[in-house]
Formats: C-alpha cells, sequence, structure tokens
C-alpha cells in the first residue's frame, strides 16, 4: 500500500510540476529566462528526476519553437554538465561510501546496468547510453570511481575526456531528432487545425 502511495504522491507531483513549467514557459517565450531554467531544470533533472527531460525539451520547443534550435543545444550541454559533476563526485567519495549511498537511495538496479555497460562498451558506454536510456550519471561516476583508485591518473582522464565527448555527441543527436521532430510536427499540426 505504502508504495503505491508513494508512486501516485510522485506522480501528482511531476503533474503539478509539468503543468506549472508550461505555464511559466507560456509567459516567458521570448524572454531568456526560459533558456536560463530550462538548463538549470536540465542540468538539476539528472539528479533529481521531477519529470522525464525529454519532455522538457519536447515543451519548451512547443512553447518557443523559434528558439529550437537552442533548446536542442542546451539539453546536452546540461547532460554533460551533469556527468561532469557525477564523474568527479566517483573521484572525490571513497568507494564503499559511494556505494552505499547508492543502495541507501535505491540505484542499485541503475548501477548495476552501468557496471555491466562499462565491461562491455568501455567510455562508448555513455554514447549507446545517452540514445537508449542507459543511466549516463551512474556510467561516469563508475568511472570516476575506477579512476580515483587507479594509479595511472594519465590514462583516467583521457577515458573521462573521451566518455564526456561521447555523452555530448549522444545527446545532440538525440535532441537535434526530437527537437526538429517536434517543431516541425508542430508546425504541421498548427497549419491544420489552426488555434
Amino acid at each position: 500500500m505504502k508504495t503505491k502511495a508513494k508512486r501516485s504522491f510522485f506522480a501528482a507531483l511531476e503533474r503539478n510540476f509539468l503543468i506549472r513549467w508550461m505555464r511559466f514557459s507560456r509567459r516567458h517565450r521570448d524572454s531568456t529566462r526560459l533558456p536560463v531554467l530550462y538548463f538549470t531544470f536540465l542540468f538539476l533533472d539528472g539528479f533529481v528526476m521531477l519529470i522525464p527531460s525529454t519532455l522538457f525539451l519536447m515543451a519548451a520547443v512547443t512553447i518557443s519553437p523559434k528558439r529550437w534550435k537552442l533548446f536542442a543545444f542546451l539539453f546536452p550541454v546540461a547532460a554533460t554538465l551533469n556527468n561532469t559533476v557525477t564523474y568527479i563526485l566517483g573521484r572525490i567519495f571513497p568507494h564503499e561510501a559511494f556505494l552505499s549511498f547508492i543502495t541507501a537511495v535505491g540505484l542499485d538496479g541503475f548501477w548495476g546496468e552501468a557496471v555491466d555497460a562499462v565491461h562491455k562498451y568501455g567510455s562508448w558506454a555513455t554514447f549507446i547510453g545517452t540514445l537508449v536510456g542507459l543511466p549516463t550519471q551512474m556510467i561516469t561516476a563508475l568511472i570516476g570511481l575506477a579512476d580515483a583508485s587507479s594509479s595511472t591518473d594519465h590514462a583516467g582522464r583521457a577515458s573521462i575526456v573521451l566518455a564526456l565527448s561521447l555523452v555530448f555527441l549522444g545527446q545532440s543527436i538525440k535532441c537535434s531528432i526530437i527537437a526538429s521532430l517536434v517543431r516541425f510536427g508542430w508546425l504541421k499540426f498548427e497549419k491544420k487545425h489552426p488555434l
């Protein structure tokens, strides 16, 4: 029963947040506040998933369609910055403390997926993760933990630079496709159904 109540609470929270975001976006569709808050929400969403990030992108492009390229660019920048922070956290915190935190917040499943992906694909796991929904933050944190315990710091820096570049590339491809489909699909919809 408690799990069901928690899910409905979080579903209501997500819905209310999305509705408020949409209202704010409509009021500020041409202002500089919208891209700044969009970037901030996307960056924070990597740590605290309020709503799926792709919905942020779709809503921003729908509400302010003339800036669709800006929104498609801000998403990968925020994701890359977020992954950079998780890498740094992986380097700073002791391995046991990091894993106990992952267990305490119930992210064991994501952690297992990240471990499997890194073993299978190496740094390319971040690129694949952006396209198919693997937890890239967990992957970069795992790389950070590995680099912290490794004595060869130079090789570790090369692997994280590659991993972060692949996060940016993968997110850029995904967001460009989604934003352009939303932008041009919305234009077609508006022509058929004028508001």
